[in-house]
């Protein structure tokens, strides 16, 4: 389960991204975004904070930068398998939040969904 993000410069935007994202134990703020990251790994991971500003372990986004122009955000399970219902309102969210907050870097972006197999 994949959003594919083309821009003209795909490792700045991801890096962009990346900074922009408050980490996990972040304070909550009513101008603040709805995402929070971990960045503790090797990857980063990206989690849906939840209104009281903790994150949704159910699943998350690692991002990687394919060449200077292609970006991919994979959704990977968290805390339990993915469902439909779980893949359509993560990449809903984190879609428009990419469209609404970068939408003179992103030049194209295109969901492609794996349908989710029984854990």
């Amino acid at each position: 389960m994949t959003i594919v993000v083309y821009a003209a410069n795909a490792r700045t935007l991801w890096e962009t991204i990346q900074a922009d994202i408050a980490p996990i134990n972040a304070r909550t703020t009513t101008s603040g975004n709805s995402w929070r990251k971990d960045d503790s790994g090797r990857a980063t991971k990206i989690y849906r904070a939840t209104p009281t500003g903790q994150h949704d372990e159910r699943a998350y986004f690692v991002g990687t930068v394919r060449t200077g122009q292609l970006m991919l955000l994979d959704l990977l399970p968290g805390s339990e398998a993915l469902t439909w219902p779980l893949f359509g309102a993560l990449h809903g969210h984190l879609s428009g939040m990419l469209l609404a907050t970068y939408p003179d870097a992103i030049l194209s972006l295109n969901l492609f969904p794996n349908k989710p197999t029984d854990a």
